[in-house]
């Protein structure tokens, strides 16, 4: 999973104004700014696999799931589908929201139940089947985006919105939300960032 979620950010699909006087892929430069050289490929964008993808990108800034059971069982609970050997952290019919900011940073969990004492042989988790990330980052050139399809915009600040897609290049069957040209990035200038899960 943690090796998925850049890509997530990273395949939203934002292009960049190069310029032409560097040379190379992109680089991480005072502090926080990824510079962009002329010729890279910032983003591997998701309706090209050929394209090489040199990526500068961070790890977002926090990501989101939603949680509907956690617990640990005595029995293999996936064999019958059967839960009766089970204890629960957590067991809700709606969502447990949990969000992870920072790396190795500990993010309490909250929970709607606590374990029975016992030796327990198998631990599971069932999540809502979406994963969001808010993110923002800052180029030394100005990118382009078309946030949700609303049109283009432009920045050297570009931040995630409050935009849902299932859009990607690993199965066309999931290609029903967003494209290349609908993006949940919006670009633009660092006091306008107004980042929001996507």
């Amino acid at each position: 999973m943690i090796l998925i979620l850049p890509f997530i950010f990273v395949s939203s699909s934002a292009l960049a104004a190069f310029d032409d006087n560097l040379s190379g892929v992109c680089e991480k430069s005072s502090g926080s700014t990824i510079r962009v050289y002329a010729g890279a490929n910032p983003f591997k964008q998701a309706a090209d696999t050929n394209n090489a993808g040199d990526q500068c990108s961070e790890i977002p800034d926090a990501y989101r799931i939603n949680i509907y059971k956690f617990g640990t069982c005595t029995a293999d609970p996936f064999i019958a589908n059967d839960f009766s050997t089970c204890s629960y952290f957590i067991d809700s019919e709606t969502p447990v929201i949990h969000t992870i900011e920072g790396v190795g940073v500990p993010t309490p969990l909250a929970t709607t139940g606590v374990i029975t004492p016992g030796t327990y042989g198998y631990g599971f988790m069932i999540l809502d089947n979406s994963l969001e990330v808010k993110h923002t980052q800052t180029y030394d050139t100005a990118m382009f985006s078309n946030p949700d399809g609303g049109g283009i915009v432009s920045g050297a600040t570009c931040w995630s919105i409050a935009y849902t897609t299932t859009y990607g290049g690993f199965d066309p069957a999931l290609r029903d939300n967003g494209t290349t040209t609908s993006t949940g990035i919006k670009c633009g200038a660092a006091v306008d960032a107004a980042p929001a899960f996507t």
